[in-house]
């Protein structure tokens, strides 16, 4: 627990000095401040400047959180400090906006501090902290009376208008009323009973458990732990269980644990037990299995920042490493460098996407990164020093992304202080604040006065969104445009058409498109056996002239897979409800026409569901559908669901051309007859 007095250290509470010109929230700055022009559409600012709205933080405090975008990406919600309220302000509100700067709506409002809140990932509801005052104030013994206050993890309902609903503390449910008790009751306290604050609610994947950080002291001074330590709760606030062991949170200002994308796993970063440096964790949320280290304890390095990739398959982390420059360079005592790495789930492969090494006034990786929801990219900040390697003297900072593959390293923005992106759930937005302590777009340079330090200028922030071309951005390898891809009118870039919880344009297993009827459908590819799409998903005419009595409602599709050599796959067509498509039928220059239902191994399968029809295909490299009737790790298909019976063109056997002929001969006979006569 803190006094009041510690709990509101650097609150910025003043007015806002008068250096630039009012900007309203949703102003479009245009392509001012970007580095890709081509990639960057332009870049929006969704607050106010700090003279007139509402957006600092104390330095305990996140402006925005990790889960700052509502699912959709319609919502952002962030934390405010008033700054035009008066010198004696000191508490912080929780707010929502809009991503072009509409809709700004406070959820809080009270005397106390709300911070770092993040959406749960239905969207419903909003987790936050708030810095609750003890009631009533209780003291040790020979302490001088004063207000005392526990931060607490809480929960509210999302509200687009009004305060948040139903707002409820889940720290309470298993810590109790907030009550301060003399420090000798504390002597050998055990586990939770040890807890005197807890922050940085993350809520797991699958919305069933919250992972924090939790603040424990024994009070003895025999201590025994003393520090924060990560815990996973439910949601509802009960069953809370620590899940670091005795290994201690590193960076305790910062939410740096990550839960993985099925929810099995946390990743955190703590104290090495031998020199104390930053050091990556996994650990399971079940409060029994121990911790793991993925990164070793050195005393020249920290890894920090670890984030899981939104497809589970990667662990994207920053290293800050010092080393002896050699030769030893005159001026030069130390180079350290900044790396964004990867490492697969389990710790091993790790590989070294981008390196910036800093000495004599370079660049370093700081703060988190962001994973776009492909699993492509990784957004992270460089901040750039003048003539410091301390970095106490900023130069800028900028918004940088790197490819998974690590062949594209791109700067997204220059000239200001960006910083701390968050990629949107759709992929086509990244939120981030720019620091006007430095320099900010809008030209307002801080704010003077604060609690602690009245005559001073403190920083503030605006939080702007940056606006992808998707187009020129992304490519996901099947041959369909990100826009093409984007929904049936290409305005929702979160379209979803196998329902995967990944944008098609995103992923290479789907390819979203108008079929040659108009009818917009999604081919979903099983990724098994390393089946991926090439880049010629498209929808053509039926070939040729179709059998008789057939039609094709949606058209013919065509594509080739690429695939393990003899593998085989499904490809699945999700298309509007139509109870008259009865079979499927492919085409090939060798075969022409013919029917391709399952037999076992491939051939297609038809369902109609209650609002699609769904079409199953099963393909085999080499086997009865590949059209290159090769083994030779590539499957072409040309097909497509078809209506009505084949009804073929009356042919004649042998008896029947015998037949035929006999009558043709006594017909001539009967006529020869006829002229004889």
């Amino acid at each position: 627990m803190k006094s009041l007095s510690w709990a509101v250290v650097g609150i910025i509470a003043a007015v806002a000095l008068a250096a630039g010109p009012a900007v309203a929230a949703g102003t479009d700055w245009g392509q001012l401040g970007v580095a890709d022009t081509d990639r960057v559409e332009k870049i929006v600012q969704v607050t106010d400047n700090s003279a007139d709205d509402r957006v600092s933080a104390p330095y305990y405090t996140s402006y925005f959180y990790t889960d700052a975008w509502r699912s959709g990406s319609q919502w952002i919600v962030y934390t405010s400090i008033p700054v035009n309220s008066g010198l004696d302000t000191e508490s912080s509100e929780i707010w929502v906006v809009k991503p072009d700067g509409s809709g700004a709506n406070k959820l809080t409002e009270n005397s106390v501090e709300d911070a770092n809140a993040g959406f749960t990932p239905d969207g419903n509801d909003i987790v936050f902290e708030r810095n609750v005052i003890c009631e009533p104030p209780k003291v040790a013994s020979g302490e001088q009376p004063g207000i005392e206050t526990r931060r607490e993890i809480w929960k509210m309902g999302f509200s687009e208008s009004g305060l948040g609903t139903d707002p409820v503390s889940l720290t309470l449910e298993h810590l109790g009323p907030c009550e301060v008790p003399p420090l000798q009751s504390r002597n050998g306290c055990v586990g939770i009973e040890c807890i005197e604050d807890e922050k940085f609610a993350k809520v797991s994947p699958d919305g069933t458990m919250i992972a924090f950080l939790a603040y424990e002291d024994s009070g003895s001074d025999l201590v025994q732990q003393e520090g924060w330590y990560l815990w996973v709760m439910d949601m509802d606030g009960s069953n809370p269980r620590k899940v670091s062991g005795s290994v201690e949170i590193f960076g305790c200002n910062e939410p740096q644990h990550s839960w993985s994308p099925d929810s099995q796993w946390v990743l955190f970063t703590g104290k090495g037990g031998t020199h104390g440096k930053a050091v990556i964790y996994r650990t399971k949320p079940d409060g029994i299995t121990p911790p793991e280290a993925f990164t070793p304890d050195d005393i020249n390095l920290n890894s920090i920042w670890a984030v899981w990739s939104p497809d589970g398959a990667k662990i994207a982390y920053t290293r800050h490493e010092t080393i002896e420059p050699l030769p030893l360079t005159p001026g030069i005592d130390m180079i350290y460098q900044s790396t964004v790495t990867l490492m697969d789930p389990d710790g091993t492969e790790k590989t070294d996407l981008v390196t910036f090494e800093n000495y004599d006034g370079e660049f370093q990786i700081p703060g988190p990164k962001s994973w776009d929801p492909g699993s492509t990219y990784i957004a992270y900040t460089v901040r750039e020093f003048n003539g410091d390697l301390k970095g106490t003297i900023d130069s800028s900072r900028s918004i940088w992304m790197v490819s998974r593959d690590g062949l594209e390293n791109i700067q997204l923005t220059e000239n200001y202080c960006d910083f701390e992106p968050r990629w949107s759930p759709d992929g086509t937005l990244i939120l981030f604040a720019d620091d006007k302590y430095n320099v900010s777009r809008d030209g307002n340079e801080g704010v003077s006065g604060s609690k602690e330090a009245p005559g001073e200028t403190t920083s503030t922030y605006d939080l702007l969104v940056l606006y992808f071309d998707i187009d020129e951005t992304f490519d996901d390898g099947d041959g369909v445009t990100s826009t093409e891809e984007s929904g049936p009118a290409g305005d929702d870039p979160a379209y979803d058409g196998d329902e995967n919880g990944t944008p098609d344009y995103l992923q290479n297993s789907a390819a979203s498109l108008h079929a040659e009827s108009g009818d917009y459908v999604t081919l979903g590819l099983d990724q098994t056996n390393n089946a991926s799409f090439n880049e010629d998903v498209q929808a053509v005419p039926p070939p040729g002239t179709p059998p008789n009595g057939l039609t094709f409602p949606l058209g013919f599709f065509s594509y080739s897979i690429d695939i393990d050599e003899g593998a085989c796959t499904t490809v699945t067509i999700y298309a509007p409800k139509d109870e008259t498509i009865t079979s499927f039928w492919k085409y090939d220059d060798t075969n022409g026409y013919y029917e391709f239902l399952y037999d076992g191994t491939t051939g297609a399968e038809i369902f109609h569901d209650a609002d699609q029809t769904r079409i199953v295909l099963h393909l085999c490299d080499g086997q009865r559908g590949d059209a290159d009737f090769t083994v030779n790790g590539t499957i072409v298909e040309p097909g497509a669901p078809s209506a009505g019976a084949w009804r073929p063109i009356p042919t004649m056997g042998q008896w029947g051309v015998i037949l035929l002929l006999a009558l043709m001969a006594g017909a001539g006979f009967r006529m020869v007859r006829r002229r004889k006569k």
